[in-house]
């Protein structure tokens, strides 16, 4: 499937070892290696955490109860506000994970 080869390259680019080199180049050419690996670091969580592509997310994703497609009822709003919680609570961890990974690679 054209999707897995997709976020498989994602996979590969963002290892701990490519993070770390490219890194080590922005040392080398005197660029800001903090704004280097905040960049890298929020483009890969896009992709890995929300599943979008960089320039369709953000660090905080806003869904609201309203937003259904036509034809789905509408959730109760304790229910969607008690899962809506939950993503957010998994998916800042997941942030705060790989932001770790990359702070390791950025230690190196």
């Amino acid at each position: 499937d054209l999707m897995d080869v997709y976020r498989k390259a994602w996979d590969i680019y963002y290892t701990p070892e490519h993070v770390a080199q490219v890194i080590a180049r922005a040392k080398h050419w005197q660029f800001d290696m903090n704004k280097v690996k905040w960049m890298m670091w929020s483009f890969y969580a896009a992709e890995s955490v929300e599943g979008v592509h960089p320039m369709d997310s953000g660090l905080f994703r806003l869904k609201y109860r309203c937003d259904r497609r036509p034809g789905f009822p509408r959730e109760s709003w304790v229910r969607f506000y008690a899962r809506y919680g939950w993503d957010i609570v998994c998916k800042h961890i997941r942030y705060a994970r790989l932001y770790w990974r990359f702070h390791q690679a950025y230690r190196r």
